[in-house]
């Protein structure tokens, strides 16, 4: 399924299930179905959109227009509206707890609750960024690829994670068109999450995934104390694909305290 704002930006998107809250599941670098796990699991009672952010996939942008986690959640604000969705659940992995952050933020009506599966740091700490910048510089570059690849597998896999998926998930990120990525690690170095943060209202869960985000945990709190820590056992920053038991499980009793 697809639709077309009015600036043209096209958003393909994937429906399933029924029943509410609805959720909304926000990719990171790659594609929605590195939610197949989530997916699976909730839509025989919740409402599912899985939408392609706009640059990724089959999504189209203008060429003038912005990339950037406020232009996305923008996206995604105008999508909700088409469907109809109201108190939605948004879903960020990685890069798109940023975009969720800043949709519950400017949106308040449209998000019910938020779940962070190893985000961006609200609060980061000097690693973070020391950790990125480099990367950043080097996305411009005509060897972009290799510096992603080598990036993505020494710092979002653990030694135990699934060999093949490991492969198949590094090929995924660096698939994504050049322009994208560098406006990716651009806004991951300008965003201003704790001043995004102090808008949020909704209840949020964030999962820590063992050897994904650094996270300075009582700094988080301070910020957002409408939070909860989950952490996962024995899998790195896509423990959802790796340990989808575990990190379903919390979201489900997320959802069953708060609303």
């Amino acid at each position: 399924m697809y639709a077309t704002k009015p600036d043209g930006t096209m958003l393909v998107y994937e429906e399933h299930g029924a029943g509410e809250p609805a959720m909304v599941f926000v990719h990171s670098l790659g594609v929605p179905n590195h939610y197949r796990h989530q997916i699976d699991h909730f839509a025989p009672r919740h409402r599912i959109i899985a939408p392609t952010l706009a640059g990724f996939g089959a999504s189209t942008a203008p060429v003038q227009r912005d990339l950037t986690f406020a232009q996305w959640a923008e996206d995604l604000a105008w999508l909700c509206e088409q469907l109809d969705l109201r108190a939605a659940v948004i879903v960020g992995h990685s890069m798109s707890g940023a975009i969720a952050l800043e949709l519950a933020a400017t949106h308040p009506g449209l998000v019910g609750a938020v779940v962070l599966l190893d985000p961006v740091p609200v609060a980061p700490l000097p690693a973070f960024r020391q950790g990125i910048g480099g990367l950043a510089q080097a996305l411009g570059g005509p060897n972009y690829r290799d510096a992603l690849r080598d990036f993505a597998e020494s710092r979002m896999f653990r030694q135990t994670d699934d060999s093949a998926l490991r492969s198949q998930l590094v090929e995924d990120m660096c698939a994504v068109p050049q322009h994208v990525l560098v406006g990716v690690f651009a806004g991951l170095l300008a965003w201003d999450g704790e001043e995004v943060a102090g808008h949020v209202k909704a209840p949020i869960l964030q999962i820590v995934q063992g050897g994904g985000m650094p996270v300075d945990v009582a700094r988080v709190q301070a910020v957002l104390p409408n939070l909860e820590f989950g952490q996962t056992v024995g899998a790195g920053h896509w423990a959802h694909l790796i340990v989808p038991d575990q990190v379903n499980s919390m979201i489900e009793r997320f959802l069953a305290v708060h609303l």
